[in-house]
């Protein structure tokens, strides 16, 4: 994993894996503080989480109308601007989430636009993480 301050936040990216969308790994993390995490590989669709202070304030799992947390519906105009659907009935919209619209949510969300040029140029503070928590659907 790589971490670099942008702004007021900290930019964490993840080569080829899916902790920082995990749940059992962020919600301890995130006590007193803020984050956004969303997956994003050669699928747009992926879950996205926005943690504050310990507790899900907005999540989808694979596909928006998919979601939780405490304050999901706060957002509903604002993701439907930035281009997710469907977002009541499966069968409702044939699209599917579009990486774009993860970044632009999470642009929304904390003020700090990511683009190419941020990610080619920042230096990251990288580190390897061995261990990892059991994650839920492994679980299962």
């Amino acid at each position: 994993m790589g971490v670099v301050p942008v702004g007021g936040w900290t930019l964490m990216v993840e080569y080829n894996g899916f902790m920082g969308t995990e749940p059992e790994v962020m919600l301890p993390l995130t006590r007193g503080r803020t984050a956004v995490s969303h997956m994003a590989n050669v699928s747009p669709v992926g879950p996205f989480y926005w943690y504050v202070d310990g507790s899900v304030r907005m999540s989808y799992g694979e596909d928006p109308y998919c979601r939780g947390g405490s304050h999901f519906d706060d957002l509903l105009d604002v993701v439907r601007k930035v281009g997710f659907g469907p977002m009541e009935d499966p069968d409702e919209d044939e699209d599917e989430v579009s990486t774009p619209a993860k970044f632009a949510l999470a642009h929304h969300v904390t003020g700090v636009r990511l683009t190419r040029r941020l990610l080619e140029t920042a230096e990251f503070t990288c580190g390897l993480v061995t261990k990892s928590p059991a994650t839920s659907w492994l679980r299962a």
